[in-house]
């Protein structure tokens, strides 16, 4: 039964904490830009050190603030936080009502506070059916210095959905607020627990055979969604602003905690290859450039159906190892290769 192996698969896990995935933090990748969000936003303080994947996770309330505010999605939800999303994307009907723990009345999904939402997951329910997002008095919650993360997230769903129909899904209500809303719960609770068996059983065959592509469970249930709409639908993704000056030097490539960008040569042409759906604007790729030829962040309308940007650069072709070299360059050998002949004279 769908189910049974939906609870078995849960049960076997037993992962309620959020879980960091150390080798794609920001601080694992390059020692120029330090960021600490998560330490400094968990309210049990918990994360003692991302980098290395240590955390005493005995004061953690499962509120998942810390894979919500991560740039670099190096923390995933709990087995349970990411659970509650699927419900959520799941419900059938025309609508669903997602609240805080604090919010007033009978909601569908209830989670800690809105701010535990990454904004892939607003999304992923908006493509799903109307969302009615209601919370209690921030004023008095002890999360209420975390809501300007949601705000952001609220922020960024609607600009992904901006040209497309699902614009208006995202519906935010003050404490009080009356609204309309139509849902069947019978049918909701089977497709919930379907789609959490598949998305459990997806998670755990990623673990086993160690996927290099490091997306987190949400944005995963994002471009999920983002694939079955129709082709012509476009969604808004935000990208590094790469300029002319860029040549192929492979920093970025190397230092890309989700492995968005990528160099190729195609029939003597270099080109970079942008995985967008990966891409989650942490802004390593600018702040490590050498070149200064990534120039801040763009907002780039893609198609529903497609997966990867693909951007000419000038650039020539190491003779001995066949990677991009400097375009007005004196040497015929990219710089690992000029290196390596410099150490070779020493």
């Amino acid at each position: 039964m769908i189910w049974q192996k939906a609870v078995r698969t849960m049960v076997n896990r037993q992962l309620e904490h959020p879980e960091i995935m150390k080798k794609q933090c920001l601080n694992a990748r390059q020692g120029k830009m330090h960021c600490d969000k998560c330490k400094l936003s968990c309210p049990g303080e918990c994360i003692i050190c991302p980098e290395k994947g240590e955390a005493d996770w005995s004061n953690c309330i499962n509120c998942g603030i810390c894979a919500s505010v991560c740039p670099a999605r190096a923390i995933d939800l709990s087995q349970t936080g990411m659970t509650t999303i699927v419900q959520a994307v799941s419900l059938s009907g025309a609508s669903r009502t997602i609240g805080c723990a604090e919010a007033a009345g009978d909601v569908d999904v209830r989670v800690p506070c809105l701010a535990s939402l990454p904004w892939e997951a607003l999304a992923a329910m908006a493509l799903a059916g109307k969302v009615h997002l209601v919370h209690g008095h921030c004023d008095a919650c002890s999360f209420q210095a975390q809501f300007s993360l949601f705000d952001k997230a609220l922020e960024r769903a609607g600009l992904f959905l901006e040209q497309t129909p699902y614009k208006e899904n995202l519906m935010l209500h003050a404490p009080g607020e009356s609204f309309d809303k139509n849902l069947s719960r019978r049918r909701a609770f089977g497709t919930m627990l379907g789609r959490a068996a598949r998305a459990a059983d997806r998670r755990e065959k990623q673990d086993e055979a160690q996927n290099n592509e490091a997306v987190s469970s949400a944005r995963d249930l994002l471009l999920t969604a983002v694939r079955r709409q129709k082709p012509e639908y476009r969604f808004k993704w935000v990208i590094p602003g790469i300029t002319s000056r860029c040549w192929g030097c492979g920093i970025c490539e190397k230092t890309c905690p989700t492995q968005a960008i990528h160099f190729e040569n195609s029939n003597g042409s270099w080109r970079l290859v942008l995985s967008h759906g990966m891409c989650t604007d942490c802004g390593i790729c600018e702040a490590l450039c050498p070149e200064k030829a990534i120039e801040g962040k763009g907002v780039l309308p893609v198609e529903a159906d497609i997966e990867h940007i693909v951007m000419k650069i000038n650039a020539r072709t190491c003779v001995t190892c066949g990677a991009p070299v400097r375009p007005e360059s004196d040497e015929d050998l990219c710089i690992r290769c000029q290196a390596k002949n410099r150490r070779k004279r020493m």
